[in-house]
């Protein structure tokens, strides 16, 4: 027998949508329904028919929810889509009032479709027409069947091992990074000059060789100066004696 292999990641979406499917597929079969005596009894069956949990609140004072259970639940087409396609529980909202409240249950009687952590997947009010109750409990198990997939952790991306080939360059890109060129080096000496020529003095030139405007640019020597004679000195009179 060849056994369908289905990825981790999709399969509660692939059972949810599958047993969806058969559901609606029996609604017109009549089964009794089997109610659970609490939300963890009902999550511990639906872990192994792959059913999601439907909790129904009512209370003993509301009158809606004894018609409720009391002509809709009971006709053969509610029955069947109960008892085929989930795992149900009902409770009473008095003495369950903090997952009520939890579940935003305000009208009664209430139906939630809840996932394994006892998170709200779908929640509607439970009409008294049994087509109606069909019709609303189709779409919920539609509704759930997204919101479990949506919830579904995605699947680890797998890594290759061993040693990975080097990643090639292109020949020739328009967005290719030029290759590093090397530094020119500059030579010890300029071209043409050896290092002796370089460092003799150079001589200056003949004065014969001078042109005519390079002899005219030359300024003559400064003039000495003019020495003025010194006078001799002068001797003071000398008084004539009395």
């Amino acid at each position: 027998m060849k056994t369908l292999d289905i990825p981790r990641r999709v399969r509660p979406l692939f059972w949810t949508t599958a047993v969806a499917a058969v559901c609606l597929s029996a609604t017109t079969l009549e089964a009794a329904v089997v109610w659970h005596e609490s939300v963890a009894a009902a999550k511990a069956a639906s872990a192994a028919s792959r059913r999601p949990v439907l909790v129904v609140f009512t209370a003993s004072w509301s009158a809606a929810s004894d018609r409720f259970v009391q002509s809709t639940l009971v006709t053969p087409e509610a029955s069947a889509i109960v008892a085929n396609c989930f795992e149900p529980v009902k409770l009473d909202v008095d003495a369950n009032a903090d997952l009520a409240k939890r579940l935003g249950v305000s009208h009664l009687p209430t139906a939630c479709v809840v996932g394994p952590d006892e998170s709200l997947l779908v929640r509607f009010d439970c009409p008294e027409s049994s087509a109606e109750f069909v019709s609303e409990a189709a779409r919920a198990i539609q509704q759930a069947a997204q919101s479990a997939s949506a919830a579904a952790p995605a699947a680890p991306a797998t890594v290759a091992t061993g040693t990975s080939a080097p990643i090639a360059r292109p020949a020739s890109s328009a967005f290719s990074t030029p290759e590093p060129q090397p530094a020119p080096t500059l030579p010890a000496s300029p071209p043409g000059w050896s290092a002796e020529t370089a460092s003799k003095p150079l001589d200056p030139a003949p004065a014969d060789r001078m042109s005519a405007f390079a002899a005219a640019s030359v300024p003559p020597p400064p003039a000495a100066a003019a020495t003025m004679p010194t006078a001799p000195p002068v001797a003071p009179p000398v008084a004539p004696p009395i």
